[in-house]
């Protein structure tokens, strides 16, 4: 294939006739040992001081000896490398590209090393193939087009095939990536990396291991159709914006321990391990996912303003990670993604129809969960269900002396009614705010009648039905409720203390 630019060095009598053609002929790797003056850098020195090149075109060009890192430290020009061949070692670390550099479809037969280099203005390496090691540590990679619609808008990797060993370790990429259908082999390390922007690595394949422990998603990042054949190490990640794993396959093992997840979707992963241990989560949706093993211990909120059910989006969610502590055994663990699961069931019953006001009234669903939700946290809280039985019985104590010390009563009857409202509000409220508030009723209401004797018999008559001389319809709902109390007291407590 015709080079128009070496070409017209070659009219320009710049380089010779013998000069382009070797320039273009393929050559052996038994030739990297032999010594022989390069005529690349004779044509980069001349193309850099010289104002009206604006590119310095390489496509086609079979090199065998490069190193641009021995040329000069900054290059001003827009590079193209398109269809070359490097059979030698290549080196480009530490040196700046001001303008766009293309290698796509190029060939690199030894080691490429662009170590410590900056891309100013984008770098497009899609359908390269690597051969031998490829090293991006410590890389700045910037694209100044990714607002544009062109061809240049991403900063593309897509469809190259690493045949050894990759490393980004510790790059940085400011733009908009795109890692689509590429193969790597063997190794592949992203530890420390940070992607500002827009990252996908839509259906890539990672025969070997893959670590990007330590780094940071800014953007939206993708990671679907994934195929993971070995270890995967996202340890201590921290996804800033939507990110999805839909559709990962892991052979494996893949882990998030660690990691900080911002609304994350791994609908439909399936493989034979996953791991997000101490894990901080926002939103995660894990609908549909099927690994043989799974932890989910310690698992914790993104941040501290946020609610329990912020953490998990779906009831899908949070039924896989209860099923599985049940399947562990781990009660405990278990109990707290019951209780997220039936929060997000009566969320989804209030979005139905319409508001909580509106579903309380209307569907029986909602009415049952939202009792139950008060009352015992879903039977997970006895000490909840107790804080109730006690501001029970002592609601009835006042209506029974409500007619002979009406404003008394009153008095207690409106303070009882204020802890009441606020520890509903409040349903996650702290033990001591429980314990002071106990202390509060148990001595208001004891500072307020003269006979706390008369008053503890009272009470007494509410729980024990045997002490009550006779049944009016009042003392009968009084003490059905009180039953429900006492059901709901018995299976909290159970629930905190079963075995299996």
């Amino acid at each position: 294939m015709e080079n128009k630019f070496l070409s017209k060095l070659v009219k320009d009598q710049f380089i010779t006739q013998d000069e382009y053609e070797w320039l273009m002929a393929p050559k052996k790797s038994e030739e990297c040992e032999e010594e022989k003056e390069e005529d690349e850098e004779k044509i980069v020195n001349y193309a850099e001081k010289n104002n009206k090149i604006q590119k310095v075109d390489f496509s086609y060009v079979q090199f065998l000896k490069i190193a641009f890192s021995l040329i000069r430290t900054s290059f001003s020009k827009e590079y193209i490398f398109r269809k070359s061949v490097f059979y030698c070692s290549a080196d480009f670390s530490s040196i700046k590209f001001i303008k766009i550099v293309d290698f796509s479809h190029a060939t690199f037969k030894q080691d490429v090393d662009f170590s410590s280099v900056i891309f100013e203005n984008n770098l497009i390496f899609s359908n390269v193939q690597c051969n031998e090691n490829c090293a991006f540590q410590n890389s700045k990679i910037h694209n100044k087009n990714d607002q544009k619609d062109t061809n240049s808008q991403f900063i593309s990797f897509d469809n190259s095939y690493f045949m050894k060993d990759v490393d980004f370790q510790d790059s940085i990429f400011d733009g908009k990536i795109s890692f689509k259908f590429v193969k790597f082999k063997q190794c592949a390390y992203f530890d420390g990396t940070t992607f500002k922007k827009y990252v996908t690595f839509y259906q890539s394949k990672f025969f070997s291991t893959v670590s990007f422990e330590n780094s940071e998603f800014q953007g939206e990042t993708r990671f679907t159709d994934v195929i993971f054949s070995d270890v995967a190490n996202f340890n201590a990640i921290h996804i800033r914006d939507f990110g999805t794993f839909k559709n990962i396959e892991v052979d494996k093992r893949i882990e998030f321990n660690d990691a900080m997840l911002y609304e994350t979707d791994f609908s439909f992963a399936q493989g034979r391990n996953i791991s997000f241990k101490n894990a901080r989560l926002y939103k995660i949706i894990l609908d549909n996912i099927d690994f043989e093993n799974k932890n989910f211990l310690e698992l914790k909120k993104y941040s501290s303003d946020i609610t329990r059910t912020d953490a998990i989006a779906t009831r899908e969610s949070a039924r896989i990670i209860k099923d599985t502590f049940e399947s562990q055994h781990n009660i405990i663990e278990s109990n707290k993604y019951y209780r997220i699961e039936m929060d997000l069931w009566r969320e989804e019953i209030a979005q139905k129809f319409g508001g909580s006001i509106k579903s309380f009234f209307s569907n029986r669903d909602f009415f049952n969960l939202t009792l139950f939700k008060y009352v015992s946290d879903y039977a997970t809280n006895w000490i909840q269900v107790l804080f109730w039985m006690i501001i029970f019985g002592f609601l009835c104590v006042l209506i029974e002396y409500s007619q002979n010390d009406g404003e008394k009563s009153f008095l207690v009857l409106a303070t009882l009614l204020i802890v009441c409202i606020f520890a509903s509000y409040k349903n996650e409220f702290d033990k001591i705010l429980r314990i002071y508030s106990l202390i509060f009723i148990i001595y208001t209401l004891l500072y307020f009648f003269n006979n706390p004797v008369d008053l503890l018999n009272t009470f007494a008559k509410v729980i024990y039905p045997a002490t009550s001389s006779e049944i009016t319809f009042v003392s009968l709902i009084m003490k059905l409720i009180f039953g429900y109390l006492a059901y709901q007291f018995i299976i909290s407590m159970r629930q905190n203390t079963r075995r299996k």
